[in-house]
């Protein structure tokens, strides 16, 4: 009899420290993911992996361009827990003077930045204005500068939004952008939805 109630209570003990060490291995790879995130928010990596020019003469005779663009997105890093909700970016033609473009549509592509993932945004056959267009005619080193933005998804989602900014120089093909900014945007009533998560 007292062999049946010690192997039920070292039954229940080996069980009790197994959950034990489950929950424990759970809250340390919470805590260190939690440690990454803010240089991961530093981190994240934007190119234009795609940029193509196409000339042409609109009705009127005068030059005309259109481009397509494609950016890529990244996250370098082992931080998991971040989605990206909103791409959105500026535009300015720049040779000799700069003639700002406004922005660009938005891009509705979202997406999981967890390591390893990647997000593409591509814009195709966006027209430029007349003027940048002879700008950029005239001259083969007519520069594209995109000023991209993003708001990030995370555990901070109901609090704060993380809004990484960009600048991406290309005259024609890819290139790496450089972050230029990084802004969370707080409100007290919370903006919604949860977000990805600050655990693993």
């Amino acid at each position: 009899m007292l062999s049946t109630k010690t192997n039920r209570r070292d039954t229940l003990t080996i069980m009790f420290l197994a959950i034990t060490l489950i929950l424990l291995a759970v809250t340390v790879n919470s805590t260190v993911n939690y440690y990454r995130y803010y240089p991961a928010l530093t981190q994240i990596k934007l190119s234009v992996t795609s940029f193509q020019k196409t000339t042409y003469a609109d009705s009127q005779g005068n030059p005309a361009l259109k481009f397509t663009v494609q950016f890529r997105l990244e996250n370098p890093t082992d931080y998991n827990g971040l989605i990206m909700e909103k791409f959105q970016t500026l535009l300015d033609v720049i040779g000799n003077i700069t003639v700002p473009q406004g922005a660009l549509p938005d891009n509705t592509a979202t997406g999981p930045l967890n390591p390893g993932n990647i997000v593409n945004i591509g814009y195709s056959a966006f027209d430029i204005t007349t003027t940048a267009a002879k700008l950029a005619t005239n001259s083969q080193t007519t520069q594209f500068v995109f000023y991209p933005d993003f708001v990030l998804s995370s555990f901070l989602d109901k609090a704060t939004l993380v809004i990484p900014t960009y600048q991406c120089v290309t005259i024609d093909g890819p290139v790496t952008c450089q972050q230029t900014g990084l802004s969370l945007q707080t409100a007290a009533g919370g903006f919604g939805s949860s977000g990805g998560g600050g655990g693993a």
